[in-house]
């Protein structure tokens, strides 16, 4: 299961990275991604009230939507729901 996991953010991370990089400014867009990944977590715990779904806003989480930006919170929450694993 590690290896799905690293491999997936592997992939995710290289995606982010060569879609940044094929713009005009790197830099903007890179935090550009980090902010709107930041911005969706804390949506999806503000929806969570209504929903249910809720993720742990922590340092692993924040990491993640920082360098993947929203597929970084879409990754979290898979992987929340299919292994069952809690957000800490």
């Amino acid at each position: 299961m590690e290896v799905v996991l690293t491999v997936t953010l592997a992939v995710v991370l290289t995606a982010v990275l060569i879609g940044a990089l094929l713009t005009r400014r790197p830099l903007q867009a890179l935090g550009g991604s980090a902010l709107s990944g930041v911005g969706a977590l804390m949506a999806v715990n503000v929806v969570g009230i209504f929903s249910g779904v809720t993720l742990a806003v922590n340092a692993f989480s924040m990491t993640v939507c920082a360098l993947l930006g929203i597929p970084g919170v879409i990754l979290l929450a898979v992987l929340q729901t299919m292994c069952f694993v809690p957000m800490i």
